[in-house]
């Protein structure tokens, strides 16, 4: 995808070499150390075993490693900016726990940020900032298609988020009531062979 080379701004490779090993060394009790790039700033991802969590260290001009939990938003809003040029960007925000289109299914992490674009269908670039990675890319027929399949379909509706076990006892019931039809089906299915045989 052209858009993850841009949002990159250099190569992994590039950004690896900013990252000598006896700084790599440095680095403790980790599971798994990944590079990413984000607009030309090399990180790692640093990975830990116990507790599981994950922290950034960025290779600093002077050599330095620099460690913080997420990618500052003023880097990956000019990131997508260069990625999805020359469609200009409206913002970037934080998504809330209780966004509208947080999918039970499909969990966003609490490090997700939202880059509204400005085209026609106000696309959103979702990124992790914990590791530079595009969650997805929404346009508006993706965001109707959440209400229609997400929402129909398991009944994953904000409404229902606070209200206890209400949401299990509709996705029961109508589970309940696709069975009965099920049931009829075959019925119908069973009466008809059997005429047809006789």
């Amino acid at each position: 995808m052209a858009q993850v080379e841009r949002l990159r701004g250099v190569s992994l490779a590039d950004a690896a070499r900013r990252f000598p090993v006896s700084q790599l060394r440095k680095v403790r009790n980790a599971r798994e150390i990944e590079f990413v790039v984000i607009g030309g700033h090399p990180f790692l991802v640093v990975r830990h075993a116990a507790p599981l969590s994950s922290r950034l260290i960025s290779a600093e001009d002077s050599g330095a490693l620099d460690s913080s939990l997420v990618i500052p938003d003023i880097l990956l809003l000019s990131a997508v900016q260069a990625a999805w040029s020359p469609v200009g960007v409206l913002g970037i925000q934080a998504i809330a726990e209780n966004d509208a289109y947080r999918v039970r299914s499909n969990p966003l992490p609490d490090t997700a940020r939202r880059v509204v674009l400005d085209d026609p269908a106000h696309t959103w670039v979702q990124l992790d900032a914990a590791s530079g990675q595009i969650i997805s890319v929404v346009d508006r027929s993706r965001r109707v298609y959440r209400w229609l399949f997400d929402g129909l379909h398991s009944f994953d509706f904000p409404v229902f988020n606070h209200t206890g076990p209400l949401r299990h006892v509709l996705v029961l019931m109508a589970s309940a009531v696709g069975f009965l039809f099920s049931c009829t089906g075959v019925v119908i299915g069973v009466k008809r062979l059997k005429r047809s045989l006789s």
